[in-house]
C-alpha cells in the first residue's frame, strides 16, 4: 500500500506554483548568461590579440593584470 507522509498534506498548489515560478526564474537567468560562457574565450582572445599588436607586450601585461583583479573580485 502508498502512504503519504505528514508532510505533503500540508503541500498546497499555491506552493507549488510559488516553487515552479522560483525555478523557472533561475532557468531564465542562467539561461540568458549562458552564452557568455562560451563567448568570452574568443574576445578575451581578441582583445589580447589586438593589445599585443597595437602597444606590444605593455598591452598583454595589462591585460593579464586586468584578468587576476576580476578573477579575485
Amino acid at each position: 500500500a502508498l502512504r503519504c507522509r505528514a508532510g505533503i498534506k500540508e503541500l498546497t498548489a499555491g506552493h507549488i506554483v510559488n516553487l515552479l515560478a522560483n525555478d523557472m526564474t533561475r532557468l531564465d537567468r542562467v539561461l540568458l548568461h549562458l552564452n557568455y560562457i562560451f563567448l568570452l574565450p574568443f574576445a578575451a582572445g581578441t582583445v589580447a590579440y589586438q593589445l599585443w599588436n597595437i602597444v606590444g607586450v605593455a598591452g598583454l601585461i595589462g591585460f593579464g593584470l586586468v584578468v587576476v583583479i576580476v578573477i579575485f573580485q
